[in-house]
């Protein structure tokens, strides 16, 4: 049941935990119910027959309920990557974000010019160990940063989500990178850096261009 009436794929060990699980609570409840109905029936004719009405709804209530909870515990079993080092993610430093953008990115620039098969998230987070939310996280901003862009793949026979390069690999360079990442977002706000806060402002583009010389000299496909 589990693994044909979901409208979405379920894997087979997801489907086969959730039914096991299903079935022992099912069985549970089942001899429960039995043994009310049949403690019930010990009082006399009339109070077992009115106490059929009752008994049958909560038998409808308890067994959608199991039903239900099997999938949760499906759906618990198929995603319970999205949820490792959740408080992790939550928590990663600014400079470990930016190695995963540079991480991830070269990556599927480096593949684009081998000419190797464009990669999904499930195999990022797979083959270089990385929680599956956070290479969702990255690649969500590297392509709202126009570094990246999604592809339809049908190699396994089956239609998935890739990623490849947005533009020329010659112009990927570790500088455009960051670039594009720091400028996402707005910076349309009431604060005047052009003389109150100006020193502020100059101080955070100084910082942010004194490795722009060595940093517009390095392509993605050569880290």
């Amino acid at each position: 049941m589990y693994l044909f009436f979901p409208n979405t794929k379920v894997r087979f060990i997801a489907a086969l935990f959730a039914g096991v699980v299903a079935g022992v609570l099912f069985q549970l409840f089942q001899m429960l119910y039995i043994s009310g109905q049949i403690w019930i029936s010990y009082y006399n004719a009339i109070y077992g027959s009115f106490a059929a009405l009752p008994l049958l709804l909560l038998w409808l209530w308890a067994s959608w309920s199991i039903i239900l909870y099997g999938a949760e515990f499906a759906f618990s079993v198929q995603n319970i990557k999205n949820y490792e080092f959740e408080s992790d993610v939550k928590n990663i430093s600014r400079r470990y974000e930016n190695f995963l953008f540079v991480l991830i990115s070269s990556v599927i620039v480096k593949r684009f010019a081998e000419k190797l098969p464009a990669m999904n998230a499930e195999e990022l987070s797979t083959n270089y160990n990385i929680p599956i939310r956070l290479v969702n996280r990255i690649v969500s901003k590297l392509l709202d940063a126009g570094i990246i862009v999604e592809s339809i793949s049908t190699v396994k026979k089956t239609e998935e989500i890739v990623y490849q390069p947005a533009i020329d690999i010659q112009h990927l360079t570790l500088a455009y990178l960051f670039e594009q990442i720091d400028g996402l977002g707005s910076e349309n706000f009431k604060i005047d850096i052009t003389h109150e806060h100006a020193q502020p402002w100059q101080a955070t583009l100084f910082v942010q261009n004194s490795t722009q010389s060595y940093a517009s000299s390095v392509l993605l496909k050569d880290l």
